[in-house]
């Protein structure tokens, strides 16, 4: 990113003043304007802990090289998903989210003993985009693809899950 002099890349917090202005309520980069230069402003927007502050800075990463441009979504995909929770699980040694699986997975789950909505990955080679693509947040309602508030994906299935 210090490499890209046109673009000024900055830390965001999801409690800020300017998330909430944006209603930014999850960790995402996005383009938040220009600054006094005229140069594009990409700010980093992620929870207080280093793992998700390291998956966000992938994505400002992707943008300064060029795989994505943040500004207008495009070359957005999968595989950079794929690339950001790789980074993240760098840190972490592992991966935690929540599914929504099918109710025998989830029958096995309970009587295991174990919460039925969240898995662990123990394997950076086990971060694909079926994992991408299973992630859920709030109310069990999948993150990826992404999708406008009426529900339609904001990027065609087809572009979405090229590799």
């Amino acid at each position: 990113m210090r490499g890209d002099a046109t673009t000024e890349y900055r830390y965001g917090s999801l409690g800020s003043k300017e998330a909430k202005g944006l209603n930014v309520a999850s960790p995402t980069t996005l383009s938040t304007g220009t600054n006094a230069r005229g140069d594009g402003v990409v700010t980093m927007f992620s929870e207080n802990n280093m793992g998700n502050t390291i998956h966000e800075q992938r994505h400002g990463g992707q943008n300064a090289r060029n795989e994505l441009n943040i500004a207008t979504g495009a070359n957005y995909g999968v595989a950079e998903e794929i690339g950001a929770y790789r980074a993240q699980y760098s840190w972490e040694g592992k991966l935690e989210y929540r599914e929504r699986p099918t109710a025998d997975i989830m029958l096995q789950r309970v009587r295991a003993g174990q919460d039925p909505t969240k898995v662990t990955i123990n394997n950076i080679g086990q971060i694909t985009g079926a994992v991408v693509n299973s992630i859920v947040g709030p109310g069990f309602i999948p993150i990826y693809p992404p999708r406008n508030a009426a529900g339609v994906l904001i990027i065609p299935l087809d572009i979405w899950n090229r590799n």
